[in-house]
Order: structure tokens, then sequence, then C-alpha cells
């Protein structure tokens, strides 16, 4: 997963300036249930040293991830920054990430795993005429601070649409009418969501330049650092 953070300079100047120069930026999303972990450690570089020049990435960092055992990630050699491990995240459990950066940075964070939220309604695979509404409901579950609904054609692994919804009380239902998706079937799935990702999704913003620190969810540098649960899905069929 990879999340990208941009911000512009209203005063003329390249953004970020220093000392936000060199900083250090992480993308990882702890999967709940999944066998291997990834987490994206790159720098930050100024505007005019490249927009779309990729990632400039922050190879030779220590990072640890620990819940009731602590786990060491290892660098991809075939992908400097790019840093994975083998374990699986537990719904309810916390985790505390620790990364010594190349130069000696210091960053860390938490995440406390969601629990798997179920469809209730749909309540089984579903057939509906085209231009018809279904109503999504699923179930509210521990330590979710927000939900992404998610749609893709069967076999296809891209998303067609991801909509959070942070409140936890009242968004836990939706009317779709997927004939406006296009297609004759799509799966929907509901995945939950962290606080850290909610926050870092939806915080306030007052200062354009303060973009990225606000929303960063890292202490000692940018980015997200959060966790996630998926749950089951339902197939949509259109006549």
């Amino acid at each position: 997963m990879l999340l990208v953070i941009t911000g512009c300079d209203w005063h003329g100047a390249a953004y970020p300036s220093e000392p936000d120069a060199g900083s250090l930026v992480v993308h990882g999303m702890l999967a709940e249930g999944a066998p291997e972990q990834e987490i994206i450690l790159e720098y930050t570089r100024r505007l005019d040293e490249g927009y779309y020049r990729g990632l400039t990435p922050a190879s030779g960092a220590h990072i640890t991830v620990t819940g009731k055992e602590t786990h060491a990630f290892r660098e991809d050699p075939k992908h400097p920054g790019v840093y994975r491990a083998s374990f699986v995240p537990h719904r309810g459990e916390r985790y505390t990430l620790r990364i010594e950066g190349p130069a000696g940075e210091s960053v860390t964070s938490q995440t406390e795993v969601p629990g798997s939220p179920q469809l209730i309604s749909p309540g089984a695979d579903t057939v509906i005429r085209w231009g018809e509404h279904v109503t999504v409901r699923w179930s509210s579950v521990p330590a979710a601070a927000g939900y992404v609904l998610i749609d893709r054609p069967p076999g296809e692994p891209g998303l067609l649409r991801a909509l959070s919804y942070p409140n936890v009380l009242r968004d836990t239902s939706l009317i779709m009418q997927p004939g406006k998706l296009g297609g004759t079937s799509f799966h929907i799935r509901v995945v939950a969501v962290d606080a850290n990702y909610r926050w870092y999704r939806t915080g306030e913003i007052s200062d354009p330049e303060e973009r990225s620190r606000t929303r960063s969810t890292v202490e000692g540098g940018y980015g997200l650092f959060g966790s996630f649960s998926i749950g089951n899905s339902r197939l949509i069929s259109l006549q």
C-alpha cells in the first residue's frame, strides 16, 4: 500500500523547506490475518528536486513491530526502501512500530487492530434489476474508527471504488445503485480501519503547508502507520 503526501508552499519557495527536507516518511498498514506485512520507508525531498521522480528510498533502516512478540522487518534487496516481515496481526491487539533510520533517526507509532466487520445486508449473493438500489449494512466492530466499502468485478484485483465512513455509530449502512458503476456483477466487501487511518484521511487542516505534519500518525517523521481488517463479501449481479 503506497500513500503519497504532497504539500504546496503558498509563498513561492519549494516545499518542504529545511529542516523538513530529508525527513523520514512511513507508509504502513498492518493487515489483520495476512501472513506477510509490508512497510515502505522513504525520505521527503523538495518539490524542485522532482515531483514525479518516484520514491527516495530510505535504505538500511532497522524496523521492528512489537505486539506479544517483536518482529524484525527485512529490506527487499530488489526494491530499496521496501521492508517486509512474516507474522499475522490479530484483531484487538496493539502493535508498536520502532524505526531507526539510516542516519540514526528515531520514528515510533502505535496501532490497535480493529475487528472484522460482517455484512448484514444483503444476507447472501443477490440479483437485482438494472437501476434498482441495494442497501448495504454491516456490523460495528471493536477498535474500528471507520469503514471502507470496496467493490470490484469478479476476478479483477483493481478497486473500482473505496469510500470511507468515519462515524462508527451512524454510518453502518449505505444505499447503492450498482447500475451506475458499469458491468454486470461485482463483489462488495467492508474493511474496518483504525483511528490512525481515519485521522490521516479526515483530519482538519487549516494551513496547507502543515498538511503532511498535521495528518502524520508517526512521531519523529511523516506518514501513516495503522491497521485494517477485511470482512466477508457478497456478489451483486445485475439482470
